[in-house]
């Protein structure tokens, strides 16, 4: 079992600030050679009546991943889940969520990913980034184990 990892990173991109998360259970690495690891989160809740996703949550992921593999990738945003609601990635938010991003052999990058989960959703709770299909080799998926973490209010 792994122990959690507390860290304390701080990144300002697309108008929130990342931090890293309360607790996490570390970066996914598949015996291909792919690496997917959690750089930072923003969890912030707003219920507020002119709020435009009012009742919402808004979970915000910076994930670095790592490609070691001698073939490049193909990154789902899209086919990424948070758990435990199976909140899928927000278009809005996510600059083409929809297209899959391209990963050269030996190369790595860093992307955002956006969820919005109910407002009963506490940024203390205990979450899962679920990978499985959201990245690929030649249209195959990468199995991935999903990362645990536990975000906290900015």
């Amino acid at each position: 079992m792994r122990k959690p990892i507390v860290t304390s990173v701080l990144f300002i991109a697309s108008g929130c600030a990342f931090s890293g998360p309360a607790q996490t259970s570390g970066p996914s690495l598949a015996p291909e050679g792919v690496l997917v690891g959690l750089l930072g989160q923003y969890c912030g809740q707003d219920t507020g009546p002119n709020w435009m996703n009012s009742g919402l949550s808004e979970i915000a992921l910076k994930l670095e991943i790592t490609n070691r593999t001698p073939e490049e990738l193909q990154i789902h945003r899209d086919h990424m889940q948070l758990r435990p609601h199976r909140a899928r990635p927000s278009n809005e938010n996510s600059w083409h969520a929809g297209q899959a991003m391209r990963l050269a052999s030996g190369k790595g990058a860093t992307m955002s990913v956006h969820f919005f989960t109910p407002a009963s959703q506490s940024c203390t709770d205990d979450l899962e980034l679920d990978l499985q299909g959201a990245v690929t080799v030649r249209d195959r998926p990468v199995p991935l184990e999903p990362i645990r973490f536990v975000a906290h209010s900015l």
